[in-house]
């Protein structure tokens, strides 16, 4: 996804929604081709940014999370957004009717089947010859489950529940490409490679080319991080978060970065197009450019600046300034957002990651006329600075990033820097990291019954939850006999109500149990109860 729609979406809403706006009427004249401002082309229209050309040139799904963004942030038009959600969803499910211009989604049914896109090499012909999904595999696939990703996270700002539950669960498809054997430079092991049709790994050395790997202008190394939506599950699949962070410090060569700050190490890819030339970092291309703000989910945000520090240094102020290829304004808009000391992780979600900024002062102006005014009083243009403590609208913002309504609805953030990282604890609790949207939720500490019984000659429904959470709990049980609200439930403490049916004969039912922790959404738990009889 392109993060120049991002940037407009924050501050120029209007013309945000003209482009989104733009994606409807070619949907209904049949999909037709999609043209995005950034590499990849999918099914759904979507406006043309620059130039006219039309072409089906790269895998994955880019409308997907970038509709998805516009609706998480507010900026498609109410008139046609029920029309365009519909649109989305189809685009996401299924693949293009016959004689349909634009490629979408090829490999739709296999995919929703297997989790997974078959890889087919370019050079045997086929599909690999024919559709680009194909012949890169391995990255469509994890394109595909970032994109489902990021249309589940907008479904569930919207409200849109049933939705956000199959897509966020979507979003962990990565992990059908997780082959725990290999074994890697570094003395780690497991990586994602692409699968064949029978479902086998294609497993070959680091520095394969995209021909044989299934992984598009890049290597498996770069690619496994481009799971923003379930860092949980692959911090899990790499043994854990210390592994997880040693396996990154490696990949982003802390140590270089420590003995020169601010200098791009020599292992990290020398230009944004030397896809295969190295396992590191490649800070010039789309795939892994969030990569630096992974630190944010594991409670090591310091890092992030670290390596941003390095990276932004590579965009020189002069007239050929740029890592890379452009993309239509997608690497300059990362520049421009992390240089303010913010960027999007996932699209859909609205989360903006934070970091320290490259500019002392800075002020967002809407089309709406709000202001959001970012001020970091000793921001250091060329070593890396630190975040010791945030200020969002006056108040102390101990959480790694922020909803991106705070800039849209105009406020102040004001960053509190230092010169080292040592003893910094910003950011680190558990409750302050970057979420995990896809990664399934933790079973809620509560035990449930239900029961039915004669009490002479009506039913009664007993309902009873017990927590054994840490700390006290908001209940709800609800039967369809009636309500009844528990409030600051002690650990070790139960929750129990009996409902008078009112009638001699009740039908087998459920009753449902909402659980609200301190500082979470409420969660709701359903537990039957039998048919019952008091004839």
């Amino acid at each position: 996804m392109g993060l120049l729609p991002e940037l407009l979406a924050l501050g120029h809403v209007p013309h945000a929604g003209d482009a989104a706006r733009s994606s409807a009427p070619r949907a209904r004249r049949g999909h037709r081709p999609l043209d995005v401002p950034a590499p990849r082309r999918g099914r759904l229209a979507a406006p043309l940014v620059a130039g006219s050309a039309r072409a089906n040139i790269m895998a994955g799904d880019p409308v997907t999370p970038w509709l998805a963004e516009n609706f998480a942030l507010g900026t498609v038009p109410d008139d046609i957004s029920d029309e365009l959600w519909g649109y989305l969803v189809e685009n996401a499910t299924t693949a293009p009717p016959a004689g349909v211009a634009s490629v979408g989604r090829q490999s739709a049914a296999f995919y929703n089947e297997n989790g997974h896109i078959p890889f087919y090499p370019e050079n045997e012909g086929g599909l690999g010859g024919q559709y680009e999904e194909y012949r890169h595999g391995g990255s469509s696939t994890l394109e595909f489950a970032l994109s489902d990703a990021g249309l589940g996270a907008a479904a569930q700002r919207l409200g849109k529940t049933e939705d956000a539950e199959t897509f966020l669960a979507k979003g962990r498809n990565w992990q059908t490409l997780w082959n725990p054997a290999v074994q890697l430079s570094g003395g780690f092991q497991g990586m994602v490679n692409a699968k064949r049709p029978d479902g086998t790994f294609v497993t070959l050395a680091e520095l394969t080319d995209v021909t044989r790997t299934g992984f598009h202008e890049g290597v498996p190394w770069q690619y496994q991080w481009m799971v923003p939506q379930d860092v949980t599950g692959l911090a899990e699949a790499m043994g854990g978060e210390d592994a997880f962070v040693e396996r990154l410090d490696y990949y982003f060569d802390m140590p270089a970065l420590a003995a020169k700050p601010g200098v791009s190490p020599s292992t990290w890819a020398r230009g944004g197009s030397s896809y295969y030339q190295t396992i590191r970092y490649n800070p010039g291309n789309e795939p892994t450019i969030t990569n630096a703000w992974l630190y944010g989910y594991v409670g090591q945000p310091w890092k992030t600046n670290d390596v941003l520090a390095a990276n932004l240094n590579r965009f020189p102020n002069t007239p050929g300034g740029g890592v890379g290829n452009d993309d239509l304004g997608t690497l300059a808009a990362w520049y421009v957002m992390a240089a303010l000391g913010f960027e999007p992780v996932l699209p859909g979600s609205g989360m903006l990651a934070l970091n320290a900024p490259k500019v002392q002062s800075a002020t967002v102006t809407t089309d709406a006329g709000t202001t959001f005014a970012i001020s970091a009083e000793g921001a250091n243009e060329d070593l890396p600075s630190y975040v010791s403590g945030v200020t969002l609208d006056g108040a102390e913002h101990t959480a790694v990033w922020m909803d991106a309504s705070a800039i849209q609805d105009g406020g102040t953030l004001e960053f509190d820097l230092a010169d080292s990282s040592a003893g910094l604890t910003w950011g680190t609790a558990p409750a302050d990291r970057i979420p995990s949207l896809s990664a399934p939720l933790p079973p809620l500490p509560v035990e449930v019954s239900a029961t039915a019984r004669c009490v002479g000659k009506n039913v009664q429904v007993s309902v009873k939850a017990t927590s054994s959470a840490d700390t006290a709990v908001d209940v709800v049980l609800a039967t369809p006999f009636g309500t009844k609200s528990f409030h600051g439930l002690q650990p070790g403490k139960s929750a129990a109500q009996t409902f008078n049916a009112r009638s001699g004969a009740v039908e087998a039912g459920t009753a449902s149990v909402t659980v609200t922790l301190p500082g979470a959404e409420p969660r709701t738990l359903e537990v039957a109860y039998p048919a019952t009889s008091c004839g």
